[in-house]
């Protein structure tokens, strides 16, 4: 297994970020170092691997990036202990931050979120996986969730509004989790919905074999695009019923203030208290990297 993290190299007063894959036995492999001989070479990662385009640059902003080169050099060098990389202390560890954030009337729905956060390290191992779709009405909580979890999931991205050449782009070449804040274009009522690109990346994204195929005139080829993967969508207005059908639904209710409620606002921690989640991204892609072939198996 591979996980993706940019190394940040200092040569004097020159800092550059490089794209390196960290592999499961703790190799490092740089990216930018595998280029093609000629149009028809494949790019191999240890011989076996095809990469699906010349990576040149970090292709992902060091803040999306869950894994970072901090603990990367920990598990290299043997600094982290079972307990660092334990699932169930990591997804009560997370449960415990949500917490933090977030108000839900039912107790299980803090273990839901908690899971799939988690999942989202893994779901390169699935054939299918579910989205979660955030439902409520305005000031229930359905942005605080989304941004609690662009905090902790796997390379999450935040798209409010997104073009279908970056969605493709993204989906292909970063993966990660993609969490859309109200979309209220998705509503069954919307006869756009069935048109949309959008609804076509949702209604096939949840599965390995969904592709989506545009046409690329300077070669004369169409491009295929991979846009599996964990989604999140929240929005007031409802859900299309074949895109729902595809999700796990939480329901946000507006808070009930008591004298003992107190939550936090993540905007905080993402940036003040960076290095705080960091620690926790870092140890769930270590994790990954440790248990995958247990949950393979």
């Amino acid at each position: 297994a591979y996980m993706y993290f940019t190394y940040v190299k200092v040569d004097g007063e020159v800092k550059r970020k490089l794209p390196y894959l960290l592999k499961n036995d703790k190799t490092l492999i740089r990216l930018d170092l595998l280029k093609r001989k000629d149009t028809q070479c494949m790019l191999l990662v240890d011989n076996k691997y095809e990469l699906p385009i010349e990576i040149n640059d970090a292709i992902l902003d060091l803040n999306e990036c869950s894994l970072t080169q901090e603990w990367v050099e920990k598990f290299v060098n043997d600094e982290l202990s079972d307990d660092d990389l334990d699932p169930s202390i990591l997804i009560r560890e997370i449960e415990r931050y949500i917490r933090k954030f977030y108000y839900a009337e039912s107790d299980c729905i803090y273990k839901v979120l908690a899971l799939y956060i988690y999942m989202t390290y893994f779901y390169e191992l699935f054939g299918q996986v579910p989205y979660l779709y955030l439902n409520g009405q305005k000031g229930s909580g359905k942005t605080v969730l989304d941004d609690v979890i662009k905090l902790f999931s796997f390379n999450a991205k935040m798209a409010l509004d997104i073009t279908e050449a970056a969605l493709f782009r993204i989906l292909s070449i970063e993966g990660g989790v993609l969490i859309m804040d109200e979309r209220e274009d998705l509503t069954a009522k919307n006869s756009r919905t069935t048109e949309s690109g959008m609804a076509a990346v949702l209604k096939g994204g949840y599965v390995r074999s969904g592709y989506i195929y545009r046409a690329n005139i300077d070669k004369g080829t169409a491009d295929r695009y991979t846009v599996y993967g964990p989604k999140v969508i929240s929005n007031i207005n409802g859900m299309d019923d074949v895109i729902e059908d595809r999700c796990i639904t939480i329901t946000s209710y507006p808070l009930k203030l008591t004298r003992e409620t107190k939550l936090e606002d993540p905007k905080y921690y993402a940036e003040e208290k960076m290095a705080e989640v960091k620690a926790v991204t870092s140890r769930c892609a270590l994790s990954a990297l440790k248990w995958f072939k247990t949950l393979h198996d």
